[in-house]
Formats: structure tokens, sequence, C-alpha cells
């Protein structure tokens, strides 16, 4: 059963399960009538279980999306996708609005890499990677791609899991030594880090 809360006066549409939600026919049926009150432009997806091809069918429903919201990727495995899948796929990456990105309970990168590719014009990117990436890894992955891949993002807030009094110290270490950026600002504010770059 497919179900949804769209809350009155706003713009968010919060999807609570997909697990019906396989054909695009049926996708469409459930949010037509939604996108004829309004124009969603948050998506929050707060099932932890999703199907690649489900968030493209989503995506692909909400044209006017800036900011998307996925609790968890640990379920959202590469899996083969039909031709026309993953021409719809690429379309979506090239057309979507999509800025902002907040990806709570990350486990790997390859969940990151996945979103960065499918939002190809984010500007911010929000996550917490107390569980899995470690926050090296993950600002040195980012860094690196930046350039050539997202070339629009510029912020980074991610979460930690405990409070380290000189984490800042190493991340600029890091980024100086192997220099991944210039002129950016980081602090940390209780057990989250921002960083800014091309200030």
């Amino acid at each position: 059963m497919a179900r949804s809360i769209v809350l009155p006066e706003t713009n968010l549409l919060t999807v609570i399960d997909v697990s019906n939600m396989d054909d695009e026919e049926f996708l469409g049926d459930i949010i037509g009538p939604i996108l004829l009150m309004m124009q969603i432009t948050c998506l929050n997806i707060t099932r932890s279980e999703i199907f690649i091809g489900t968030l493209i069918d989503l995506i692909s429903c909400l044209p006017n999306l800036d900011l998307l919201v996925v609790s968890s990727l640990a379920m959202l495995k590469p899996r083969c996708l039909s031709v026309e899948k993953t021409r719809t796929l690429r379309f979506i990456s090239n057309n979507n609005k999509i800025t902002k990105v907040k990806l709570h309970r990350t486990n790997e990168l390859a969940e990151i890499q996945f979103l960065l590719g499918l939002c190809c014009r984010v500007e911010y990117l929000e996550m917490d990677c107390a569980n899995g990436v470690p926050p090296e890894g993950f600002i040195r992955f980012i860094l690196m791609k930046n350039i050539k891949y997202i070339p629009n993002l510029s912020s980074l807030c991610f979460e930690i899991s405990q409070t380290e009094e000189d984490i800042v110290d190493k991340l600029k270490k890091m980024i100086d030594f192997e220099q991944l950026c210039h002129n950016y600002a980081i602090k940390q504010i209780k057990n989250r880090i921002y960083l800014r770059w091309n200030l």
C-alpha cells in the first residue's frame, strides 16, 4: 500500500511507504492529484528501503524538486535497470532542479556517489556519517569529485559520532596537504562539521 503525507500550506511531500510503487503509472496516479494542488519542491523519503527504480520514478514525477531528503540508502543497491529506466535516470540526472540533498544514516561512499550522480546540480550536501564513512574519507571523496562531476557543490554539513576537539585541525591539515581546495572555511558546532569553499 502506498501512503504519503502532504502538509497543508507547504510544498513538502513526505513518502512513508513505497512498497508497491514499482509501476511508474501507479506512482503517477498517486502523485498526479497532489501536483494539481501545489508544486512540490521538497521530497522527504522516510522509508529506509527503496529501490533505485522507485526513486527515479518519484523524482521524474516531481519536476520542481529543490530539496531531496532520504532517510537511508542502506537497502538501495544497484540492480539491473531496464534500458528505458537507464535512459530515464540519465535524463533526470541532467534535468532535475535539486540543489540540496540530505542523507541520514550513511554507511558507505557508494550511497553518496549515487545521490551525487542523480543530483548533479547539488549545491549543498548534508549527511550523517556517524556510523559509517569517516570524515576524512568523505571530505576527500567529495572534494576530489567536485571539480569535474559536481561543480556547483560548495557547502557540506556532516554529523560525526562524537565531539572531537581536534577534528577540525586534522581536516584542515589533510585539505591543505593534499591541496583538495582553496579559499575554504571549516568549523565545528558540537558534533556537526560545516565546510564551505569557493568563498
